[in-house]
């Protein structure tokens, strides 16, 4: 059976009818063994860099979403250098993304092996979630 809601993990048992290769999974897996196509079968290098790739648009998202906030706040005539909603508070959330958090998200993603959407999904929720936390009312 091909399933589609899952990436299944595992290695290469051998090639069964069809020129389908047999996918071993871990013990106690649902299905244990798996016949799958070849071009289903993704290397873990190239699996790493669609996870990251779909970790950068999710913090690209995530940024645009904040700063789409912020500037409706000075649109409505909140102070551009002073309070919650200045730039500096801004730019820290910015960086606190960039080099903490987003990284943060995008491993257990790759070791779950989550699919891209759901990565893009995973990291804008937990960007924009520090975001709520230091500029909610």
């Amino acid at each position: 059976p091909v399933s589609v809601a899952e990436i299944y993990t595992g290695r290469i048992g051998g090639v069964a009818v069809r020129g389908r290769y047999i996918v071993q999974r871990p013990p106690g897996a649902m299905p244990e063994r798996i016949a799958a196509l070849p071009e289903r079968i993704v290397l873990p290098k190239a699996r790493a860099k669609q996870t990251t790739i779909a970790g950068l648009l999710g913090l690209g998202l995530s940024l645009a979403i904040g700063v789409v906030l912020h500037m409706r706040k000075w649109a409505q005539g909140e102070e551009f250098s002073v309070g919650r909603f200045a730039y500096e508070p801004l730019s820290g959330w910015c960086a606190l993304i960039m080099v903490f958090l987003t990284p943060i998200t995008i491993y257990p993603c790759y070791l779950f092996s989550n699919s891209q959407a759901s990565t893009v999904v995973t990291v804008l929720w937990m960007n924009l979630l520090l975001y709520n936390d230091l500029f909610s009312e």
